[in-house]
């Protein structure tokens, strides 16, 4: 049994189809046995939180994604977040695993050079024309 951060793009709105993906893999995580703690479901908070209420969300999850065995992280070429990617790279320096789940479409070019990077020598499962039961498989491949 593994905990898990389950990071997606919480700071700048999310796609609806990332939020289908974050509860999918959550489910299926849980049903493998694994924790997982999901920061986009762990806060009720107003659109633009006050500074100092913002700075206690990130030093929890912050502190949620230190105690993580890995952290599965969400991404797309069209995401505008600051935290996913910072995540990703803090999690990255200090050797701790990261698996990424690109939600991308073969259609859109890629806009970050990093996350081309990342994506080419991370564990990386891309959801487009896959099924639950490939992206179960990898689930239980990877953590």
């Amino acid at each position: 049994m593994s905990t898990v951060y389950l990071a997606r793009a919480i700071d700048a709105g999310t796609e609806r189809a990332t939020e289908s993906v974050e509860k999918a893999v959550s489910e299926m995580l849980t049903e493998m046995g694994h924790i997982v703690y999901r920061p986009g479901q762990a806060w009720a908070a107003p659109t633009v939180p006050e500074p100092s209420h913002a700075v206690a969300l990130c030093a929890v999850n912050e502190a949620a994604r230190k105690a993580a065995d890995v952290v599965v992280a969400i991404v797309s070429q069209t995401m505008h977040s600051v935290g996913v990617p910072a995540e990703i790279g803090a999690s990255l320096s200090e050797g701790r695993r990261v698996a990424l789940i690109d939600t991308s479409t073969p259609s859109v070019p890629p806009s970050s050079y990093v996350l081309v990077g990342w994506t080419s020598v991370q564990p990386t499962f891309s959801t487009y024309n896959s099924t639950p039961e490939q992206l179960s498989d990898w689930l239980d491949e990877v953590i």
